[in-house]
């Protein structure tokens, strides 16, 4: 985690929203997990029964971060040089 933090700076903009977004749902639902029980009634009132909002925060960031790998993957497919004959090589049987 130090290392991302150390290079923020190469992070693409979706990978810059979607780090902090997973971690604050993470700690939002290990806070919820690792609270004792009197103080359910009063966790649930912000994050929802059984910490559901922490979970679609987590999963927020998760899919955040997973858009800016696909990004990076068409784009890198896009600088590709064309391949010549339409495609990948197919076995003749």
């Amino acid at each position: 985690m130090l290392a991302v933090l150390r290079r923020r700076h190469s992070l693409t903009l979706l990978q810059r929203a979607g780090l902090p977004t997973f971690v604050t749902g993470a700690t939002l639902d290990l806070f919820y997990h690792a609270a004792p029980i009197a103080w359910l009634p009063t966790i649930d009132r912000y994050l929802g029964p059984d910490g559901s909002r922490a979970h679609l925060i987590t999963f927020a960031g998760m899919v955040l971060i997973l858009a800016s790998v696909l990004d990076a993957a068409v784009s890198l497919r896009r600088q590709s040089p064309e391949r010549k004959g339409g495609g990948t090589p197919r076995a003749s049987c």
